[in-house]
């Protein structure tokens, strides 16, 4: 269990370096509501996490008193937690993104850029692993069989649950996308009494919308996706997928609702009792996910939304976790990879690894020697 310790302790004090410059009171010059740096830093915060939850799930010793037991479950369960923030910041970034693509060109456009950017990394991600693989222990993999696994989304390097179910929460993004400027047009015309108009134009985007418009579409786009991702919930649990593939989703709707209250949420995080608040009920929902073993849906949503609302209110932006989160996906999906490499194989550190790791260093070396002269 000193390993155990020892990775609760280093997250602790990631923990206390984000939080602690915040606690003496709220920022008088507020970065807005979830900016840029929040995000990045709350990115930051969860990959960390999720990196310590991985190390911490290949510690095979057994806790034994119950402080262990919850310490350990604790620290394996900030992976699951992490990726609630990953997919809810997805939630919240991607409905911003597309609602500015105002035709459907537009909108296969930005589907095709987020593919884009997870194929790409997903290569970057198999090239460094199969080095490693190659250089410290002399194994080979097949070019041909990691090509197909990266087409498939099915490299055995990394989460690809987690790509393939991120790939769904875009799909079921962008089928809401006219469906929901539907029913909110219906609700602005049938309960607000303000009707633009013209359904159509307001669906396919182009038609102006006030603030109100706006943020009511958000939130019946919100709701589309919760009602797909009840949908996928109740398929998977029926294939019998594990929960991590399901228990998170509906964190991705959970960003799109706080899109469409940003008045509200900005509101509810600008007093100074917020950071104690929301710090208090993720520190209770957190407990409570780990007695019902992260099982759970709607309390993970919960633990999620007090999440968000705590990283708004502490309005913090370290540099170094938001440098971390700038390039949180990359890291996300190589650091799976090298942590079930290195406890797999064992260190190549040692004599017996290391004449592998020097000869094929050299050999690499003289490559690039040779083809730079």
């Amino acid at each position: 269990m000193v390993q155990i310790y020892l990775l609760f302790t280093a997250y602790a004090a990631l923990f206390a370096i984000h939080v602690i410059p915040a606690w003496g009171g709220q920022n008088e010059k507020r970065t807005g509501l979830l900016s840029r740096d929040i995000t990045d830093a709350a990115k930051g915060l969860a990959i960390l996490g999720i990196f310590l939850s991985h190390i911490a799930t290949h510690v095979t010793v057994e806790p034994q008193a119950v402080y262990e037991k919850v310490i350990s479950y604790g620290m394996s369960f900030l992976g699951t937690a992490g990726v609630g923030v990953f997919f809810a910041l997805s939630g919240w970034g991607n409905v911003h993104a597309l609602e500015r693509c105002l035709s459907g060109k537009d909108r296969l456009a930005w589907l095709g850029r987020r593919l884009k950017k997870i194929y790409v990394t997903l290569v970057v991600n198999n090239a460094v692993v199969m080095a490693v693989l190659y250089l410290a222990y002399g194994e080979r993999v097949s070019l041909r069989a990691a090509v197909v696994d990266i087409l498939t989304l099915s490299v055995p390097f990394a989460a690809t649950w987690y790509l393939k179910v991120q790939v769904l929460m875009y799909l079921f993004l962008l089928v809401s996308a006219p469906v929901s400027a539907y029913v909110a047009e219906f609700i602005t015309k049938f309960v607000a009494g303000n009707a633009p108009g013209n359904i159509p134009g307001v669906a396919a985007g182009t038609v102006s919308k006030s603030a109100s418009e706006d943020a009511r579409q958000k939130r019946c786009q919100a709701a589309v996706v919760a009602v797909f991702c009840v949908g996928y919930i109740a398929a998977a649990r029926g294939f019998g997928l594990p929960a991590h593939w399901w228990n998170m989703v509906l964190c991705f709707p959970l960003g799109i609702l706080a899109a469409g209250y940003q008045e509200k949420m900005q509101k509810a995080t600008s007093k100074k009792s917020a950071l104690f608040l929301f710090l208090a009920a993720y520190l209770a929902l957190y407990l409570l996910c780990i007695l019902t073993g992260g099982m759970q849906a709607v309390v993970c949503t919960l633990l999620t939304a007090s999440a968000l609302c705590f990283f708004q209110a502490a309005d913090a932006s370290r540099k170094i976790f938001c440098i971390a989160g700038a390039y949180s996906f990359e890291l996300y999906l190589v650091h799976i990879g090298l942590v079930d490499v290195a406890f797999s194989h064992g260190t190549p550190w040692g004599l017996s690894g290391m004449p592998h790791l020097v000869s094929r260093v050299r050999f690499l070396c003289t490559i690039l020697w040779l083809a730079l002269r």
